[in-house]
């Protein structure tokens, strides 16, 4: 069985058009025209992939990917009207929580997480942006923190027990970096083919 992958995702003022439509969307770019992980990650998502939805820092949905991301124009509502016309969708399962749970209840837990393009930095400071890699480790502690049953598609359960997570744990003589990277993430790897660059990427 394929390794699900499990997402974070910040929808802010665009939750109420998520839930109406059945979908999620997000830009190619950012609005200064820069292509940007914190959007261009939704393109990603795999069909069986859970996501959890934040806004105002409470979890307050858990989502399924019913399709795999593809190529879409921008939704024609108010709330994406300052975004670039093109971007990505996948359509979504959703579960709203009847008691959403407090990040900050468990915030501590998340930022212990490794990992690039997490929705916490170091300090626990929320990142701003739209989607971010959770793992199943941060499932987990979400799904701990919740006092609801949660549908079999959002628990571990439903994973096989050795089901890969997408947040591999990094060599010890490499977590420098990772704290490095956290702070300012731009490197450039450099070294002749062979040696490693692109599995230390998709480490990462």
């Amino acid at each position: 069985m394929t390794s699900r992958r499990v997402w974070w995702i910040s929808a802010g003022s665009s939750y109420k058009a998520l839930v109406d439509a059945g979908q999620l969307w997000s830009p190619n770019t950012d609005k200064a025209g820069r292509r940007d992980p914190r959007y261009t990650l939704l393109q990603q998502v795999k069909k069986g992939d859970v996501l959890v939805c934040n806004v105002d820092r409470s979890i307050v949905a858990v989502l399924l990917a019913t399709s795999d991301a593809v190529p879409a124009p921008r939704p024609n509502l108010k709330v994406y009207a300052n975004w670039a016309e093109q971007g990505t969708s996948v359509e979504v399962e959703y579960k709203q929580l009847e008691l959403p749970v407090d990040v900050n209840l468990i915030k501590e837990q998340l930022t212990s997480l490794n990992g690039l393009n997490k929705p916490f930095d170091r300090t626990g400071r929320f990142r701003q942006g739209f989607i971010f890699k959770l793992g199943n480790k941060g499932l987990q502690m979400i799904h701990n923190a919740s006092k609801e049953e949660w549908p079999s598609w959002a628990t571990l359960e439903s994973q096989e027990q050795n089901s890969k997570d997408n947040t591999p744990e990094l060599p010890s003589e490499l977590q420098p970096l990772l704290v490095a990277l956290n702070q300012n993430p731009n490197v450039i790897l450099y070294g002749p083919p062979g040696t490693g660059k692109t599995r230390l990427v998709q480490m990462l």
